[in-house]
């Protein structure tokens, strides 16, 4: 049977509350360390004033030290930091292959520079140095032709791991405009969200966006 949106509200309130317990923990992280992702309520009104518990800079001028560090020594854009090789390693050592390979690379160099990669990184950086969490999500920007990077507060974001203990789950839950859904999907949009579109632009409404493993409905014992 195909999967229904019955079925993956069912799976994202399973995920809630399996991620319950360590959210307390995330809020007191980041209230020490990180304060402007301090917010952790999903629907939180903008520009609300961050949290007060903050007395000491310490703990942020070194989780920005690491950030820099992290930035300047793994994906510095002033650097060469891709190295791409064939599986068979012989193949490294023909000259035409070698060639292929840094055109790509250079491709790569072009593409990340067009975009806002860079930027993404920091914040994803301090969300993986913080909670011990970052979630990229990367699309493409049709309207200018390049790739969009945004890095996803965890307040959005449940995850679950496969067999191997690798993360191949990832539920959102998250608020955005009826304009800005109509910019994302167009006509793909329900005809009762197309017409809230037209009467109220810029009020919000509430989207998820479940990416899992494909299981094609075989019998269990095709």
């Amino acid at each position: 049977m195909p999967v229904t949106v019955e079925d993956l509200l069912q799976r994202l309130g399973t995920l809630k509350k399996i991620r319950e317990p360590y959210q307390p923990v995330w809020k007191q992280v980041t209230d020490y360390v990180l304060p402007r992702r301090s917010f952790w309520d999903l629907n939180a009104t903008p520009g609300k004033k961050p949290t007060q518990k903050l007395f000491d800079g310490t703990a942020l001028t070194e989780l920005q030290l690491l950030v820099d560090g992290m930035l300047g020594n793994i994906v510095s854009a002033h650097l060469r930091w891709i190295k791409l090789t064939m599986e068979d390693r012989r193949q490294n050592e023909i000259p035409w292959v070698r060639d292929w390979l840094e055109e790509v690379e250079n491709v790569l160099y072009a593409e990340f520079a067009r975009s806002n990669f860079y930027e993404a990184m920091s914040e994803f950086f301090l969300d993986a140095a913080s909670i011990g969490t970052g979630i990229m999500l990367v699309e493409d920007d049709l309207s200018s032709r390049r790739i969009l990077f945004s890095t996803r507060h965890m307040k959005e974001c449940y995850l679950a791991e496969g067999r191997y203990g690798t993360v191949d789950t990832l539920y959102r839950e998250f608020f955005m405009s009826n304009r800005q859904a109509d910019q994302t999907w167009g006509n793909k949009l329900s005809v009762a969200r197309q017409e809230r579109v037209k009467v109220d632009p810029f009020g919000r409404a509430r989207f998820i966006h479940a990416c899992f493993p494909f299981i094609y409905p075989f019998p269990r014992n095709f």
